[in-house]
């Protein structure tokens, strides 16, 4: 718990807040600091093996099976609807007991929603598992196997699976990946955007991409980066495919 006089002291100073809850580390933002007039709290609840048993292991596209599970919430003036999307949290590898050479392809991050585990994106940063959280609930460090059918023998399978627990490529459906499917120019540019943890306001963007489609938002985040260019005349061709 952080009282109305340290709220006001670390706003004053125009800082980021660093707290440390059971060996998780929550890197709180200043404004969302400046925005609590009252209190502030953070917290890592233990999670129980009992309790633990209780969540089930389904996830989009595969089987996720929880290492270690944490229930975590930060709350402005008691509330955390404020703190969506606002809140960093790292994780120590070392605190996972995976033991001397852990396996991190397979690592999944899930936040339990609706009797499932809903995957969410991650960085590995100097052993630290680094994540943004969607918002707080119970979230997990899952050991995951994807559900394509058709990877298994595939010489990229190993590729796709790291790529599917850090949901950055998703299937036609759960059992389908469709390995040897060509990748459009617009799936590239999302999959950049999302693994290289790109974001900015795109203001405006190629003239052949619409703003209603999925894609509007990662070809112009990838563009005002410098990954992706269209043609001289202003056209991105996003449905066409990128060359080996």
């Amino acid at each position: 718990d952080i009282d109305t006089e340290s709220i006001e002291q670390i706003s004053e100073a125009n800082v980021d807040l660093a707290v440390e809850a059971k060996g998780l580390k929550f890197a709180v933002p200043s404004g969302l600091v400046k925005a609590a007039t009252k209190s502030m709290s953070v917290a890592n609840k233990e999670v129980t093996s009992e309790d633990s048993a209780k969540l089930n292991n389904r996830t989009g596209n595969g089987i996720a099976r929880p290492l270690k599970t944490f229930d975590l919430t930060v709350a402005v003036d008691s509330s955390t609807e404020t703190v969506k999307n606002a809140v960093k949290i790292e994780i120590p590898v070392s605190s996972l007991n995976l033991g001397n050479t852990p396996n991190l392809d397979n690592i999944m991050i899930g936040v339990f929603e609706n009797e499932a585990w809903d995957k969410v994106s991650y960085k590995l940063d100097n052993d630290n598992i680094v994540f943004t959280e969607p918002h707080f609930s119970i979230y997990s460090v899952m050991a995951y196997v994807p559900s394509f059918t058709d990877i298994r023998e595939h010489w990229a399978n190993n590729y796709i699976a790291s790529l599917s627990a850090k949901d950055i490529v998703s299937g036609r459906d759960e059992e389908t990946f469709d390995p040897q499917d060509i990748i459009t120019r617009a799936e590239f540019a999302k999959i950049l955007v999302i693994m290289l943890g790109l974001e900015k306001e795109v203001k405006t963007n190629f003239y052949d991409v619409e703003k209603d489609k999925w894609y509007y938002n990662a070809v112009g985040v990838a563009a005002s980066y410098g990954l992706s260019a269209g043609s001289k005349s202003g056209n991105f061709y996003p449905d066409d495919a990128i060359t080996r």
